[in-house]
């Protein structure tokens, strides 16, 4: 059996933040998605309908995210990163 799916893991190779499709050969653009949202335990990077990682920041949250979606990049996928905007009286910028 050919497994027709290829893994995106972080930079250190230790975990795997994503596990995305292989071209199908055709021409069509393929994208990958992360958003940066609340989780249960602090920020989570949403990618493909699951929500990884327990991070006190939103920006700890994007660092995470960005090695996966720069992998993802070299692949040839078209990549888009999303945060929420903050809510009322969290401060934009540092810890909760």
């Amino acid at each position: 059996m050919v497994d027709d799916r290829l893994a995106i893991v972080t930079p250190d190779d230790r975990r795997i933040v994503a596990i995305i499709p292989k071209g199908d050969g055709e021409e069509s653009m393929k994208s990958a998605a992360y958003r940066i949202v609340h989780g249960r335990d602090g920020r989570g990077v949403e990618h493909d309908g699951r929500i990884d990682g327990a991070y006190d920041t939103k920006e700890a949250a994007f660092e995470a995210a960005v090695g996966p979606a720069s992998n993802a990049i070299k692949l040839g996928y078209q990549v888009s990163i999303m945060v929420e905007g903050s809510e009322p009286r969290e401060p934009a910028l540092g810890a909760r």
